[in-house]
């Protein structure tokens, strides 16, 4: 499977022509999609298409997402805590603020 940089056209749409490319079905001018062997015209057809559940349905991909249970959250937390080196304290913040304030 192809890797789709999602921010390569940020706020840019492509055109295709009219006349390139017949229907959707098949490979023709445009944005094509191996998986589903659907041609599209423009980016924001194509960027829906592959959110959609027929795409990732093509591509064995699912759309669910499983429940996080407390063990797993808890060592996500200590994950990310072990990745600050100095563990971030409101009261040291609040008190440097009122020093730069005075």
């Amino acid at each position: 499977m192809r890797e789709v940089d999602i921010y390569e056209g940020v706020n840019k749409v492509t055109l295709v022509p009219a006349g390139a490319g017949v229907g959707k079905k098949g490979k023709g001018a445009g944005f094509y999609c191996e998986s589903c062997n659907l041609t599209f015209k423009d980016s924001i057809q194509y960027m829906d298409h592959l959110n959609s559940k027929q795409h990732l349905d093509n591509t064995g991909q699912s759309t669910k997402v499983e429940r996080a249970s407390l063990a797993d959250v808890k060592a996500r937390l200590e994950m990310l805590a072990a990745k600050i080196e100095k563990p971030y304290n409101i009261h040291e913040a609040i008190a440097k603020a009122q020093e730069q304030e005075r």
